[in-house]
């Protein structure tokens, strides 16, 4: 057993455990004897051995940094190692350096944040070493919370998808996995068989892929990848909240949640939810190399472009990347910026170059024209269809809570931002960044959907964020914090009020089926936690918090059992469909008249359970010759604008909505079917050509449909 050292009060050891000479404190007073601890160190950095230094950790919790101080007693690390192998010439310069240095001074608290510091000695590799305590905590405060974010992510944003139908965009990546999973995967989504040139094929993939998992195409497969990178983008946003606080973080998630165009779209089939997550990670990882110094995050910034690529195309490359170099740029880190943008910008290129071979692959140089026509050249150089203010003034609604919010957390830490290094305001410089430059560069395109800035939600909720958490602020954001949390106790009250609202008027909502019942009850007892559960927590930040959940949760409670039945109601093609489909012969053929492709056509065929090939017709004196089996869809308005000649020609059997178009289905009466004959497809054929981009929507190049009709030869 070694011997235990004698107790009582001791001057300062040595190397090898001698007594070091101890400078009088009348003497401490002259210049020489300051500086030499500041010698000792510069003489152990000139011999490359270790200061005697111990790793400071603070027990702040909003402090995630290591701070150096001495050694409370005296020991010199390595330089005791080497002393003790014979007094070698290092080792004896090294113990000079020590006595002249003198006895150490104990750390007391963190001159940085006030808290009592804790002395671990470091290991062998370094590292503190921790107590079980601590490591639980740390584990929990790690992974823990943030997969417990992720889960219950997951959960919400897939409840309640049992019975829909998919409507709108959703509608075109349902027919890409339909038509994937009779063709196969490919590397870019086919329409009516002929590749698509907007997308490369990975999202659909992923559905299709889910879909393979589930037992089939459903909703629920639909929605899984948008869900699961939704879930990834909350977990994550609490990840960069948490470098200041874990009350920003757990805030950060709340308003994000809280946002609807963020929660309505994560149960949606959103393809640009991949591309939040991505930009989303691609700013933490910025973060840990630039400001945390962990140097190996930096390789994580070209894979996780490379994977935005991948999903979305040059869009999906470029959000993230320019979030990553913007970083750099506030941080001023003017040579890491050279070097980080010559990187991704030669990675770009030859991301571009296999995404053209790929196409050209595909279905030749045309197709792989059209698709740099449909990913980069119409969205930069086409025809403006909406005003330069339009992002300014959508998205102050479609992203409310998150989006105002961020504006006016913004404007009232403006004159702090640039005349203090504090470690919040300098998350709050990079967050800034990160919300202008998505903001400002969707404004250089010409083509402007409101969809293309779910990027910067993440950014403006942490940004929010920090009017809830932060004390230390001005008037104006105090004022704005205490009408924050006034609205958020209200909401429930108010929530509650809508749902009694909207009963006494359902009458006026004969095709949405709204789960009442259900929705009063959740309401009353949402009201009721707000009521008087809330006012008998005692700590003002946990009833706080309370009173921003039961908020997320009214809106939650609106948003499935109001808002998407609604929807449904007004944007569902299924029952036109079936009514259609009831009637209708698998042999007869279905032709649609100045409409798509890729319009209404694809909401009907994705609702159809058996294969169907459309055809389209442009030209009214064409309906007159078609045979009197063939079923022709039309708009109302189309219809009525038809000549009295061909009008006369046609029956009609029935008008329904067909989405949110009225339409009308007729029938040719001036061409009976020819007897004997099995389809009527032998009296014409139909001619495909090959897809170009005008805006959004597929066309062929000469502006004509895909398939168009031609009888006896003539078009």
């Amino acid at each position: 057993m070694p011997a235990h050292p004698p107790k009582g009060p001791q001057g300062p050891q040595g190397p090898q455990g001698q007594e070091l000479l101890e400078v009088p404190e009348v003497l401490q007073v002259l210049p020489v004897f300051q500086v030499l601890p500041v010698l000792n160190t510069y003489t152990s950095s000139l011999l490359e051995l270790p200061a005697p230094h111990s790793r400071i950790i603070s027990t702040n919790e909003n402090s995630c940094e290591r701070r150096e101080q001495p050694r409370p007693d005296g020991d010199s690390g390595r330089g005791s190692g080497l002393a003790a192998m014979g007094g070698s010439r290092r080792a004896r310069v090294y113990d000079f350096a020590v006595r002249l240095g003198g006895q150490p001074r104990l750390p007391g608290r963190d001159s940085n944040t006030g808290a009592t510091a804790q002395v671990r000695r470091t290991g062998p590799v370094g590292r503190p070493r921790m107590t079980r305590g601590a490591r639980l905590s740390a584990a929990v405060d790690g992974w823990l919370l943030p997969a417990l974010i992720f889960a219950a992510g997951i959960l919400i944003f897939t409840l309640g998808l049992d019975d829909r139908e998919l409507i709108q965009l959703e509608c075109r990546t349902g027919l890409f996995v339909k038509e994937m999973a009779e063709t196969g995967i490919g590397w870019f989504p086919t329409v009516y068989g002929r590749p698509y040139p907007d997308y490369p094929a990975t999202h659909p993939a992923l559905i299709h892929w889910a879909s393979s998992l589930l037992g089939g195409f459903s909703i629920l497969a639909g929605v899984l990848p948008t869900a699961i990178a939704a879930a990834l983008t909350l977990a994550l946003t609490y990840r960069i909240g948490r470098i200041s606080s874990k009350s920003l973080g757990a805030w950060a998630v709340l308003l994000l949640l809280g946002t609807y165009g963020f929660f309505a779209t994560a149960r949606t089939v959103a393809l640009d939810h991949l591309t939040t997550a991505l930009t989303t990670a691609c700013f933490l990882a910025s973060y840990l190399w630039l400001v945390s110094g962990r140097k190996r995050w930096f390789w994580a910034i070209p894979l996780l472009c490379l994977a935005g690529f991948a999903c979305r195309g040059p869009i999906g490359f470029v959000v993230p990347a320019g979030v990553a170099v913007v970083s750099c740029l506030v941080e001023k880190r003017f040579r890491t910026l050279l070097a980080l943008s010559s990187l991704l910008a030669a990675l770009l290129g030859l991301a571009c170059v296999a995404l053209f071979q790929a196409a050209e692959q595909t279905a030749g140089g045309q197709f792989a024209h059209e698709v740099w026509n449909a990913q980069a050249a119409s969205r930069l150089t086409g025809s403006p269809g909406k005003p330069w203010f339009y992002y300014t003034t959508r998205s102050l609604g479609a992203y409310a809570l998150s989006f105002p919010l961020a504006v006016v957390a913004l404007i009232a830490y403006a004159k702090s931002w640039f005349h203090s290094s504090d470690k919040n305001l300098r998350l709050l410089r990079l967050l800034a960044a990160w919300l202008g430059v998505i903001f400002l560069g969707f404004h250089i395109p010409t083509a402007k959907a409101t969809r293309y800035l779910l990027p910067m939600v993440p950014a403006a909720s942490l940004i929010a964020a920090f009017l809830a958490v932060e004390t230390q602020s001005t008037r104006w954001a105090a004022v704005v914090r205490a009408c924050l949390m006034r609205a958020l106790g209200l909401l429930p009250t108010l929530g509650l009020a809508a749902a009694c609202v909207l009963f006494g008027i359902r009458a006026s909502l004969p095709d949405a089926d709204l789960p009442w019942s259900l929705l009063l009850t959740f309401l009353l007892l949402v009201a009721g936690l707000r009521i008087w559960v809330i006012p008998r927590i005692a700590e003002l930040e946990t009833r706080q918090y309370t009173a921003g959940l039961l908020a997320f949760a009214v809106l939650a409670i609106v948003q499935v059992t109001v808002i998407e039945p609604v929807k449904q109601a007004t944007e569902g093609a299924r029952t036109f469909v079936d009514r259609l489909e009831g009637v209708r012969l698998e042999s007869e053929p279905l032709v649609f008249f100045q409409i798509g492709p890729d319009q209404e056509d694809i909401r009907y065929v994705l609702n159809v359970g058996r294969p169907v090939q459309p055809l389209f017709v442009e030209k009214p004196e064409d309906l007159i010759r078609l045979p009197a089996d063939a079923w022709v869809i039309a708009r109302r308005s189309r219809f009525a604008a038809l000549p009295p000649e061909v009008r006369k020609t046609v029956a009609v059997s029935f008008a329904g909505m067909l989405g949110h178009q009225a339409c009308v289905v007729f029938q040719s009466t001036s061409s009976p079917k020819r007897p004997g004959d099995k389809s009527s497809r032998s009296a014409f054929s139909v001619h495909r050509s090959a897809f170009s981009v005008h805006g959004s929507r597929v066309r062929r190049q000469d502006r004509q449909p895909l398939n168009f009709l031609t009888v006896n030869g003539e078009r």
